[in-house]
């Protein structure tokens, strides 16, 4: 959750210093390199994941070297493409920003690309080896650096907009070199190129769904660039910022989700379905409250953090973009049963698909209303995947969920974020009914039939006897 964290409470300073163009420019820097990252990380990660599991805790070395291989391979194509885009800087830069004199922009993105690497890798092996507090302070480096260098940089040495990639650089140089050190004892042994190979079955075909993504949730930037201007770029990324709340959850759930959940795979497949079943409930809820939360107090939330009155727009984009963090988070629960099945390739057809929706509403929806426009085709486009990616786990590994209660869940939330979009006069009284918004959201879930009365119960005693409810649960 830290980087988002630190985003939004940055938010402020930055948007105090830059217009809404400046902005905009530091948006599309930032969705470039994410772009590059997925011609690096070649699916490895995920690949290393599954094939880590396919050993027994009784076979360490062979998981430490799947690890090793992963890091290593990932690693050398990180250097060989931040190279080649350091040779590119001019041509990239007239291409991604409209101006060669944005060069140093793309210098910074390719030499920071290899730290990259071995920050998620050795982040990888931390949540896969269950290390929680080492991850932590992997991140804690990552976003505290990052920070503080993008203000020296900004504020004292007067970097302009390659201030946030000089921060960016630091912070990830930093933590990568920490990710080495902690993680001595879970990456090691020898590189195998068999292995190598097993990961590159099964990660590969996750590239072109992974560039699929990357367009799904960020080529609007670029969109927005070319058939609107760089200033609503700029609304659009604060408004991206405010709704990125909603990935502290999705985040930090799935980093903590799919190591469990295919160990549990591994030991119990039957108990692996319900536990799963329930959490997608739980979990609906949990991102659906946070959604309603952004989508009823979105004015509020621009004024706070925005600051600057040319950014009052942004506000209009939050629900929309909320509402499709909600589809994406619940992927996380729904599409494990293509995995099980190694049936990686319907990721790559069903985005796929998806982006083409997407880019052809951008184009339909983004001349006439911008960054709105932007934000209605990104959240049709993940509601869309994810009930693809829903029919399609189902039908290779059924699972008893219940998508009655999701439906619900998100309808009621849908209702409580739209009175955000109601003007009211007077700041006390706006929160005062955009909070009730969000509380009869809440309470409604009982009589649709979302939360049953025994789970109410359930949540009284673990309320008032924390520490014997969570012993039984192990029990049982």
């Amino acid at each position: 959750m830290l980087l988002q964290i630190v985003g939004v409470v940055t938010l402020p300073i930055f948007t105090h210093t830059f217009n809404t163009t400046q902005y905009g420019v530091i948006g599309l820097a930032l969705v470039t390199s994410s772009l590059v990252y997925i011609l690096v990380d070649l699916g490895l990660a995920s690949a290393a994941q599954r094939s880590y599991f396919d050993r027994t805790d009784e076979q360490q070395s062979e998981r430490r070297a799947v690890l090793l291989t992963a890091t290593v391979t990932e690693t050398a194509i990180a250097c060989a493409i931040g190279a080649l885009m350091v040779a590119l800087r001019d041509p990239l830069s007239a291409l991604l920003f409209g101006n060669p004199r944005f060069s140093l922009l793309v210098v910074l993105i390719g030499v920071t690309l290899p730290f990259t690497a071995l920050m998620l890798m050795t982040r990888e092996a931390m949540r896969l080896t269950f290390r929680p507090w080492r991850y932590f302070a992997s991140a804690l480096i990552a976003g505290l650096g990052a920070t503080a260098t993008s203000l020296i940089a900004i504020y004292v040495l007067h970097a302009g907009v390659a201030g946030m990639l000089w921060g960016l650089f630091a912070g990830t140089a930093a933590s990568a070199v920490f990710g080495l050190a902690a993680c001595r004892g879970a990456i090691g042994g020898r590189l195998s190129a068999p292995e190598l190979r097993v990961m590159l079955r099964f990660g590969l075909p996750l590239v072109p769904a992974a560039f699929a993504q990357w367009g799904l949730t960020f080529a609007d930037r670029f969109m927005l660039r070319a058939l609107s201007t760089t200033s609503e770029v700029g609304l659009y990324t604060v408004a991206n910022q405010i709704a990125g709340v909603m990935m502290f959850v999705v985040n930090a759930f799935a980093l903590a989700f799919s190591p469990y959940i295919l160990s549990l795979f591994a030991d119990d497949p039957e108990f692996e379905k319900q536990a799963r079943a329930q959490t997608l409930v739980y979990l609906t809820i949990a991102l659906a409250t946070v959604a309603a939360t952004l989508g009823a107090f979105s004015r509020e939330l621009v004024a706070l953090l925005a600051q600057k009155q040319q950014y009052a727009a942004a506000y209009e984009s939050i629900a929309l973009l909320a509402a499709g963090s909600v589809a994406f988070g619940i992927n996380a629960v729904t599409l494990a049963g293509i995995s099980y099945r190694r049936a990686t390739h319907w990721y790559a057809i069903y985005t796929g698909v998806v982006v083409i929706v997407n880019l052809a509403l951008n184009f339909a929806v983004i001349p006439p209303f911008g960054q709105v426009g932007a934000a209605v085709a990104q959240a049709t486009a993940l509601i869309l995947l994810a009930v693809l990616y829903y029919r399609k786990a189902q039908s290779l590994y059924p699972t008893p969920f219940d998508p009655a209660k999701v439906i619900k869940t998100c309808v009621l939330a849908a209702a409580a974020a739209a009175v955000g979009f109601v003007p009211i006069h007077g700041v006390l009284l706006a929160v005062a009914l955009h909070a009730a918004a969000v509380l009869a959201f809440l309470v409604m879930l009982r009589p649709a039939g979302v939360i049953e009365a025994h789970e109410i119960d359930q949540l009284r005693a673990l309320l008032r006897h924390p520490s014997a409810s969570w012993t039984a649960g192990r029990a049982r």
